[in-house]
Order: structure tokens, then C-alpha cells, then sequence
């Protein structure tokens, strides 16, 4: 029913589908609304008429307004979204929200699209059920499957192999030995070996030749058993080992030995055999059946072969071989300490420097000769004479104490001096004799001093006749007298020491420039000092007829005052450039002015005057009340006045 309230009635009239889904369509809506509208009405009203206004009148007039308003239906069309065909709302949204619709839920993926599953990173669709998702594993799983991305689980009798997680392991309860588990409690052999009948994890090794004496441990490889070694010449073969080499004999078991023909077994050591000889060996060993070995130093007798001869290696001379290596002297002879085939001749005395060659017989060394009083004693030969020493060995000579020898004359012994002789040659022990040129110091017994006949003047003598200067000092002509050197020429002065300058006379030293001296003058006021007391005066001064000093000068003469800087000074009384001008309204006791320096305009001078009167006029006021005056008293007055900038400072001083 549709009203006033405005209900609401709906009509399809088409859909739009979006790409999220969600679906729109147009649908009538019934609705009402308030119209609004102003309506005029007539009314009465007052107003002043007539002569001047004096009368009321009443006329017409429209008024604005009452405002009326009624209720209108009208039909209105709104734009209605809502979910598609397979698709669903998602009732957890506030606002519009449609999801597409799968049958069966995805597994291990999301329901993108009506009917549609997308895999989860690391699934793939299954080829046979669109709703399934298998895991991805980038390598194939051995003995295993893939139940999660890069992750495989192993068949049952297999584990992960550590080295690769893609890799299952086949398990065996035990150790494959000297093999390798290829399955489920399954071993397979390593080559050179084969299974072992008594048990399936075990492999054992494979000799292709019975190992004697010993058993197969590795392919082709024998462990000999204990008491035996491996024969050098067959791999397969153990030899016995007996501790001791077997002496004329063979090892024919462990630490057994069975002796060769000719031989026994020694009572002392069953390792070795001895030999069998019928008689005894003298000064030998038997070592083979009717055989001796002399021992050491013997020989076998060429006549007896059981019988050993000492030997001497060499030929005892003046004696006889008693046993090995020793010999025995003949009379008058005893055996050489440093060689036991030697008999040497004994004399009684020792022959020095000598050999006794026969019994109590001397026989002199090389460059030695026989002492014509001592026939034991041989003295050396020098062919020269030693000269400060002794011939001690042949051509050889020993020096006196203080003396050493001489590295090109063998006979020649020098002097010593311990410190070497400076400009001299040692002539005797810790003895200079000084060159030509040179005398001893007197101070050092090794040194000698060059002479020279005249004394170096700041300099040192370094050789004869030869002076070396000091430092920043230069040679005169005379050889003898050395200079200071000023790097700066002295000005009116010379150089007496290196870089130091002293002026002539009537000069002194320039404080700034320490090369310069400037002439001195006793009074050269307002002037410059040319030379020693001689002035230059300064412009507006003159020199006095003394020649030392410089007066002021002026351009006028100075009729009634003196000439100061220039100008003049008027006595009391008077004025003007000459001083020739009378100033008749002041006193006659009027200050002698001694100092006026002004630069001022006209009007400037006229105001000045009239201070100066007002002053005066002030000291005179005061001297009377302080003073009693004098015939001969003069009172002076001084004035003095400077400029600062535009002001005038004016000083007073009265004076007595």
C-alpha cells in the first residue's frame, strides 16, 4: 500500500556485473515530498492627508506573505548493488562485500574465482582434482615424497641423508662391513670382498691364493699369523721371524734355527752355529769348518794355517814387531811418544832446537847451528843483524821492550809511542822528534806546532808560515793578520769585529742601523748635523757666526721685539710684523708676550684682544692685594693660546 509514509515498491529493470563480483541493478521507489508555495492577502492602513498634512486616511495595500505547504507522491528509481551469481556475501563486512563460491574447499589454496582454486607459494594445482594443491619440491624426493614445499618425507626402512635433504637413506641395524647398505637391511659387498656365510652384514675379503702361514684380512692381501712376516718374494706366503739373524743357519720356525753343514749349535746363544775346526786356531777364530780368522793385527802363517802371526803396519824402525801394532826398541834407542813404530835415539840432555838423530848425538833444525860450547844447544840464524832487538828464531828477530817491528824490514824494531806523533815521527820510546816547521807542544809531548815567525793576528797558526782565521774573518795581504768581516759596510766607521762597527771620531753609532754612525754636534737646535759640528739650519733659521747653532730668522727686522720661529715677539708697548706699531689703550706695565701661536680669522684676533685686556686687568687686581711692587720689578704676564679643532683653550699664568 503506498501512503504518506512512503512505502516502498520495487522493479527489476536490469544488473551490471563488476570484476569484484558485485552485481547492480535500477529499482523504482515510491516517495513523497513536502511542496511549498506564498500566497498575498489585502489589508488597511492609516496614513497623514490634507493641508499640510493635518487629516488621517485609510487606504489598501498588499501583504507578503503566508506560507502554505501540501504532501505530493512521486515514483523515484535508486541504484541497488548486490552478489552476483556464484558469488556469496561476505556478512563479515560492513559495506558490500561478495566472495566467489567453490564446492569443495581448497586445499592448500584460496577460492579466487567462482569454481577456481589459486595455490598457496610452494603448491601447484593437481592434475586430477582442481580443488588440491600439491606441494613443490624443486628436486625429486628418493625413496621418499613431497608433503610440503622443499620438505620430503622417506619411506618407511629410510631416513634423511644428512648431505642432502632431497636424499632417503636405506637403514640397516648394523654396520655394513667392508660394504655399503643399499636397502632396508640389505648390504651390498665393496669390490674385492664378498658376503660372509655366517652373517648378512658382514663381507670378507677375497685372496685369490691361500694365505700360508697367515689369514686374508683385504683383497689379495695376507696377515701373516703371529711368529711370522710377509716373504718379500710371495705376497701370499709368511715367513717365520726369528729375533736373531741365524749364523750359519736358516730360521725354520719362530726363534728356532736349524745350522748348515759343518757347523753346531752354540752352547751360549741358539741363534748362532759355530764352526767345526779339528785343531785349535792360535791368536785366531775359527769362523768355517777347518777354518781360522786371525784376530785383529794378526796375519795367518804362511807355513801353518792354524797358526796367527802379529802384524805391524808399519816397519818398526831400529826395533822388532812383538804384537800387533808394537814395537820393541834395540838397545840405545826408546819408543817415540808420537809415532809406536819409531824407536828414537836417546841423548841425555834435550837437544834445543835440534833433533837427536843418534844416541847422545845432536842434529841442528833448519836455520839453526850447533853451539860451539854446548853440544845439546842449536842457536837460530838471522842474515842481518836485528837492530833494537834479537834474533830468537831463524831470520827472525824479537824487539827490545818500547820497540815493535817493522812491517816492511823483518830486522828493523821501530819505537813505540802509544798516542802517534802529530806533525813528528816517533825516534824513540814515547819520543817525538817534530818535522821542519814544527817544535813540541808544551802542553802534549805527541803534538808538534807549526811555527810561524810572526804572530797570527785573529787567526791560528795551522801550518808553518801559514795562519788559518777564525770565523767571519779574512786574511790581509801580509799573511799574518786577519780582518773581522762586516756584512754591511761600515758608514763613517770601520769593522772591528765580525759584523760590529766602530765610527770615527765625532761619529756615533745609528740606533736602528747598527753599520751606520752619524756626526755629532754638541747644540745643533733646529738644524740637522752634517758632519761633526757643523750644522744645516732649517728653514726660517740661520747659523750663528760661531758656526754650532741656528737662530731664528725673520724677514723684517724686529724694531721693538726679538725674532722667535720665524716672527716677531713685541716688547710691551708694541705691536705689529716689525714691531714698530704703539698700543696706546693698554698700560705701560703690559705683559711681555713671549709666546703667541694663533691661526685665526680677523674677527677671531679682535675677540682675543679683549681677553687678553680682561686678564691682565685680573692679574694686576690680584698682585696689589699680594704683593708689594718694586722699582725694579717687572711683572710679567704670559698668554698662551692653542687651537683644538673649532674651540679656543686659552692658559693664564701670571708670573712675578
Amino acid at each position: 500500500m503506498i501512503g504518506l509514509f512512503g512505502a516502498i515498491i520495487i522493479i527489476s529493470l536490469g544488473s551490471v556485473v563488476s570484476d569484484n563480483g558485485i552485481c547492480t541493478r535500477h529499482k523504482p521507489v515510491s516517495k513523497t515530498k513536502q511542496v511549498t508555495y506564498w500566497s498575498t492577502y489585502q489589508s488597511t492602513e492609516t496614513y497623514k492627508c490634507g493641508f499640510l498634512w493635518t487629516k488621517r486616511c485609510t487606504r489598501y495595500k498588499n501583504t507578503c506573505c503566508t506560507r502554505r505547504s501540501y504532501v505530493s507522491n512521486y515514483i523515484d528509481y535508486e541504484l541497488e548493488k548486490y552478489c552476483c551469481s556464484e558469488y556469496e556475501r561476505n556478512v563479515y563486512s560492513y559495506s558490500i562485500s561478495c566472495r566467489p563460491v567453490c564446492k569443495k574447499s581448497c586445499q592448500h589454496g584460496t577460492c579466487t574465482a567462482p569454481e577456481q582454486c589459486t595455490c598457496t607459494k610452494g603448491y601447484k594445482l593437481n592434475h586430477f582434482d582442481k580443488y588440491i594443491c600439491d606441494p613443490v619440491c624443486s628436486q625429486t624426493c628418493s625413496f621418499g615424497k613431497c608433503i610440503a614445499p622443499e620438505t620430503c618425507t622417506c619411506s618407511q626402512g629410510y631416513r634423511k641423508s644428512p648431505q642432502n635433504k632431497y636424499q632417503c637413506d636405506p637403514i640397516c641395524s648394523q654396520t655394513c662391513s667392508f660394504g655399503k647398505c643399499t636397502a632396508p637391511e640389505t648390504c651390498t659387498c665393496s669390490r674385492g670382498y664378498r658376503k660372509s656365510p655366517q652373517n648378512k652384514y658382514q663381507c670378507d675379503p677375497i685372496c685369490s691364493q691361500t694365505c700360508s702361514f697367515g689369514k686374508c684380512t683385504a683383497p689379495e692381501t695376507c696377515t701373516c699369523s703371529q711368529g711370522y712376516r710377509k716373504s718379500p718374494q710371495n705376497k701370499y706366503q709368511c715367513d717365520p721371524i726369528c729375533s736373531q739373524t741365524c749364523s750359519f743357519g736358516k730360521c725354520t720356525a719362530p726363534e728356532t734355527c736349524t745350522c748348515s753343514q759343518g757347523y753346531r749349535k752354540s752352547p751360549q746363544n741358539k741363534y748362532q752355529c759355530d764352526p767345526i775346526c779339528t785343531k785349535p786356531c792360535s791368536n785366531g777364530t775359527c769362523v768355517a769348518p777347518e777354518t781360522c780368522s786371525c784376530n785383529r793385527g794378526y796375519i795367518l802363517s804362511e807355513q801353518n794355517r792354524y797358526i796367527c802371526d802379529p802384524v805391524c803396519s808399519k816397519l818398526c824402525s831400529k826395533g822388532t814387531c812383538v804384537a800387533p801394532e808394537t814395537c820393541f826398541c834395540n838397545p840405545g834407542y826408546s819408543l817415540s811418544q808420537n809415532n809406536r813404530y819409531l824407536c828414537e835415539p836417546i841423548c841425555s840432555t834435550l837437544c834445543s832446537n835440534g833433533t837427536c838423530t843418534a844416541p847422545e848425538t845432536c842434529s841442528c833444525n833448519d836455520g839453526y847451528k850447533l853451539n860451539d860450547q854446548d853440544v845439546y844447544t842449536c842457536e837460530p840464524i838471522c842474515s842481518t843483524p836485528c837492530s833494537n832487538g834479537t834474533c830468537t828464531a831463524p831470520e827472525t828477530c824479537s824487539c827490545d821492550d818500547g820497540y815493535k817491528l817493522n812491517d816492511q824490514d823483518v830486522y828493523i824494531c821501530e819505537p813505540i809511542c802509544s798516542t802517534p806523533c802529530s806533525n813528528g815521527t816517533c825516534t824513540a820510546p814515547e819520543t817525538c822528534s817534530c818535522d821542519d816547521g814544527y817544535e813540541l807542544s808544551s802542553q802534549d809531548v805527541y803534538t808538534c806546532e807549526p811555527i810561524c815567525s810572526t804572530p797570527c793576528s785573529n787567526g791560528t797558526c795551522t801550518a808553518p808560515e801559514t795562519c788559518t782565521c777564525y770565523e767571519n774573518y779574512y786574511l790581509e795581504e801580509n799573511a799574518y793578520s786577519c780582518s773581522p768581516v762586516c756584512i754591511e759596510e761600515c758608514v763613517n766607521g770601520f769593522c772591528s769585529s765580525p759584523n760590529d762597527c766602530t765610527c770615527f771620531d765625532g761619529y756615533s753609532l745609528n740606533e736602528t742601523l747598527q753599520n751606520m754612525c752619524d756626526p755629532v754636534c754638541s747644540n745643533c737646535t733646529n738644524g740637522d748635523c752634517l758632519e761633526p759640528e757643523r750644522c744645516e739650519c732649517w728653514d726660517g733659521y740661520e747659523l750663528s757666526d760661531d758656526g754650532t747653532t741656528c737662530n731664528p730668522s725673520c724677514s723684517e727686522d724686529c724694531i721693538n721685539g726679538n725674532c722667535t720661529n720665524g716672527s716677531c715677539t713685541c716688547e710691551i708697548g708694541w705691536m705689529g710684523s716689525s714691531c714698530n706699531e704703539t698700543i696706546s689703550f693698554l698700560s705701560s706695565k703690559i705683559i711681555h708676550s713671549k709666546t703667541l701661536v694663533l691661526t685665526l680669522s680677523v674677527a677671531t684676533t679682535l675677540l682675543l684682544l679683549q681677553v687678553v685686556v680682561l686678564l691682565i686687568l685680573k692679574c694686576r687686581r690680584s698682585s696689589q692685594h699680594n704683593m708689594e711692587y718694586t722699582e725694579n720689578e717687572e711683572r710679567e704676564e704670559r698668554f698662551e693660546l692653542t687651537e683644538d679643532k673649532d674651540n679656543f683653550l686659552i692658559r693664564e699664568e701670571c708670573r712675578m
